[in-house]
């Protein structure tokens, strides 16, 4: 299910859409950029969305242009999302699910990380489940959760309601 790095895919059955943390977060992964990037191709993964903030992003010494030496620019994307709260819907919609469409259709692995790997991605795979496989969102927090995140960070962080996040996910359908 898990390991380093808190590596899972989306739900049990997912070949292609997976979870991570980012570089240096989890240091059984290796604390270099480098070791992060060997860790996940020698899982098959050569696409990364990051969904770091800017303000995280800008710790790290130009993190996406690593990616994107390491596996090219078409396969690199960021779609920023503060942390502990919800993505927001459009952000959804418009940026995080084309690019794991695209992934799927070119039948080449994804990893998905904010900085633990826990809420954001959560919620963004979450809604990968809803979308791609008719989950209710419920039925993709759990599945999620199951995996090792946590999709309602933002919700036991006190920064939106069950409900919201519910609807954020209902609403990719």
């Amino acid at each position: 299910m898990t390991e380093s790095c808190q590596f899972a895919s989306a739900a049990p059955n997912e070949e292609y859409v997976h979870g991570a943390c980012a570089p240096g977060w989890d240091q059984r992964a290796g604390g270099t950029v480098e070791e992060w990037i060997s860790l996940m191709q020698s899982r098959g993964i050569n696409r990364v969305l990051c969904l770091l903030s800017t303000e995280q992003l800008d710790r790290f010494d130009n993190l996406l242009a690593q990616y994107r030496q390491a596996s090219g620019d078409d396969r690199v994307a960021h779609a920023p999302v503060t942390d502990h709260t919800l993505i927001d819907e459009d952000r959804l919609r418009s940026e995080i699910i084309p690019v794991l469409i695209a992934a799927v259709e070119a039948e080449e692995p994804i990893v998905v990380h904010c900085l633990a790997g826990i809420g954001r991605t959560g919620q963004a795979l979450a809604g990968w489940l809803v979308f791609q496989y008719g989950y209710d969102a419920t039925e993709a927090i759990e599945t999620v959760r199951s995996r090792g995140r946590q999709p309602d960070d933002a919700v036991r962080k006190g920064h939106a309601t069950r409900e919201e996040l519910q609807a954020l996910l209902n609403g990719i359908k």
